[in-house]
């Protein structure tokens, strides 16, 4: 029996199996985290030609727009001169420009990807991982990573779709993204009509 990929919580029930659905998922009892069973990973070519279905949308008004979205719940703390970092920025970074032409910040691309690296020990003012984290194999260590990438007071600003409602699990279009294979929950507000959270963003400060 594995261990939750995040919080390192041994898995102590059966795997998840959904009707019509050939991957297999864990469900951590501790932080609710499903995972994709390891066996059904993309390899990194498939990965990489899944991403660059994107390319086609990065830098249209929609998606800028989106991605400024995104940034609004700490774009007030974004001072000019500050120093970011785009974590997953994509083929085509776009926060990069949008950030020097908003906020007149300077923003970092990082990518494995599609061959983005950043200066081994560099710390930012913010980080920004918009749409990235239901992608890694390993959140426990990315985390890590992107938190010693952060200076002292800077922010961390995330943005996934999460869901409220593991008994609709099989039904939600989130997990039919074969690159998806971390997939965070939330609890429901009061009076929530849906059953899982669109992809909003959140900041929080490291103290």
């Amino acid at each position: 029996m594995s261990d939750c990929v995040l919080c390192k919580t041994p898995f102590s029930q059966p795997l998840l199996i959904i009707k019509n659905d050939r991957r297999k998922y864990h469900v951590c009892p501790q932080c609710h985290l499903i995972q994709v069973e390891k066996s059904y990973y993309p390899l990194e070519d498939q990965a990489r030609n899944r991403y660059l279905q994107h390319k086609d949308d990065a830098g249209s008004n929609g998606h800028r727009q989106h991605l400024w979205k995104a940034v609004s719940p700490s774009s007030s703390y974004i001072n000019a001169k500050d120093e970011c970092l785009d974590y997953g920025c994509g083929p085509v970074p776009v926060l990069s420009h949008i950030l020097n032409q908003e906020a007149s910040a300077r923003c970092d691309n990082y990518d494995p990807y599609f061959g983005f690296t950043i200066p081994e020990k560099k710390q930012y003012d913010h980080v920004f991982c918009l749409e990235t984290a239901e992608h890694f194999f390993n959140p426990m260590a990315e985390f890590e990573n992107i938190y010693t990438r952060l200076r002292q007071g800077g922010y961390l600003t995330l943005m996934t779709e999460r869901y409220t409602d593991l008994s609709f699990f099989g039904e939600w279009y989130y997990k039919r993204d074969f690159t998806h294979v971390c997939l965070l929950y939330t609890s429901p507000r009061p009076r929530d009509r849906t059953r899982s959270r669109m992809p909003s963003s959140a900041c929080k400060k490291k103290d």
